[in-house]
């Protein structure tokens, strides 16, 4: 959608069809420039993309709503795209709560070098002085083995949930065949699922 004109009777018609036939957990509409959406929640917010796909990827990250997101929750959302999940988080939480939205980036063509500032879940911890850690959604195409690696001594002593992206193939394996060691280590439960968005959820308790 970005980068293309948008005819509002078309997005109309395709927010309609979303509405009537395919039923997920959110409703769309197209006023102007911009696409509304309510979630099942209540939560109300606008994008200037179609934001379809990441608001179906939401479902799998809060496991079908088996896993939510309550006031006073930090959240941490690595690999925020465009923020969508991000978004959510914070209207979710509420305004005494953080949610801190981790881009990653690339650049196209071979001539372009650019800079990016990285961080690791433990120097944000440590940055924002954060004392207690909820939940962290991670979708960072492969790199997820190295962020949970790096994030040990945050998990161990924050013990917050994770809902990991985990189709990427690292070594010939989805990255869903290499988490679940990962977390054992650390005494976590782990299990995989939402195949349309391959996601491994992680949690220090027993998963129900």
């Amino acid at each position: 959608m970005l980068g293309a004109r948008v005819t509002p009777i078309v997005e109309r018609l395709r927010c309609a069809k979303h509405n009537w036939l395919d039923r997920q957990n959110f409703t769309l509409s197209f006023e102007g420039d911009r696409y509304a959406v309510r979630t099942k929640d209540e939560i109300t917010l606008c994008f200037p993309r179609n934001p379809y796909l990441e608001l179906l990827h939401l479902q799998g990250y809060l496991r079908h709503g088996l896993w939510t997101l309550e006031p006073g929750m930090n959240v941490v959302d690595v690999g925020a795209c465009q923020g969508e999940f991000a978004l959510y988080a914070s209207a979710r939480v509420g305004p005494t709560s953080k949610v801190a939205a981790l881009r990653t980036a690339s650049s196209r063509g071979s001539e372009k070098k650019i800079t990016i500032p990285v961080h690791s879940l433990a120097s944000l911890v440590a940055s924002y002085g954060i004392t207690r850690l909820d939940f962290v959604k991670i979708d960072i195409e492969g790199a997820e083995i190295e962020a949970v690696e790096g994030a040990r001594q945050v998990i161990e002593e924050l013990k917050p949930r994770f809902a990991i992206a985990s189709y990427h193939v690292r070594d010939g394996k989805p990255t869903s065949e290499i988490l679940p060691e990962l977390f054992a280590a650390v005494g976590y439960h782990v299990e995989t699922g939402f195949e349309q968005h391959r996601t491994t959820y992680a949690s220090p308790v027993p998963l129900s």
